[in-house]
């Protein structure tokens, strides 16, 4: 697969991101813990989010092959949305609320490793990383105190999506990618050292 290769899977990959429905990634991410604090085994603070909503208004990529045949894969998501509903506990009184997370700019980077195994094409990701621009949020039904540690609460949400796009990863783009090197004609040559 040569970077020829690679820029036509570029467009296939992208439309089927821009037409994606995420409601299966969504409903399989486990909640994050936000706050989690306590005095003397005493729970003071307890809050948890869970994912409700993920997207994005654009996506660009590039896919370059290196020098050790790996493909060097980057993504740049425009005006990321993640939709969260939280719940837990503020002493004893019971906390629910929603927080709608607005980052503008969401980039991923991650090597692709194609290898053969039992004569299928295997891909695997290695050295991800995603990076991000400030995140705002509007937390709604929010008492003032915890409006004052949104650091913390972004912190946490921040934490939560390097999975997420592992998962964006392994769901959309690792099987388009597979099943298009998959229909190319490829001969294997042995080369012994």
């Amino acid at each position: 697969l040569n970077q020829g290769g690679l820029d036509f899977l570029i467009s296939a990959l992208r439309t089927e991101l821009l037409d994606a429905d995420f409601s299966e990634i969504i409903a399989g991410i486990a909640p994050i813990k936000l706050l989690d604090f306590d005095i003397w085994f005493i729970k003071i603070f307890e809050l948890e989010a869970r994912v409700t909503e993920l997207s994005f208004d654009d996506i660009n990529m590039a896919l370059n092959v290196q020098d050790d045949e790996k493909i060097d894969t980057f993504l740049d998501l425009d005006n990321f949305r993640l939709g969260l509903e939280m719940s837990g506990h503020i002493g004893i009184f019971p906390y629910d609320s929603t927080i709608d997370a607005h980052i503008e700019d969401v980039k991923l980077h991650t090597d692709i490793l194609m290898d053969i195994v039992n004569a299928d094409l295997d891909l695997a990701m290695s050295q991800t990383s995603v990076t991000n621009s400030f995140v705002n949020l509007d937390l709604s039904n929010t008492p003032a105190f915890l409006d004052k540690i949104t650091s913390l609460l972004a912190s946490g949400i921040v934490a939560l999506m390097k999975p997420l796009f592992i998962d964006i990863l392994e769901a959309f783009i690792m099987p388009t990618a597979s099943k298009f090197i998959e229909d190319i004609p490829i001969k294997l040559h042995l080369v012994t050292l």
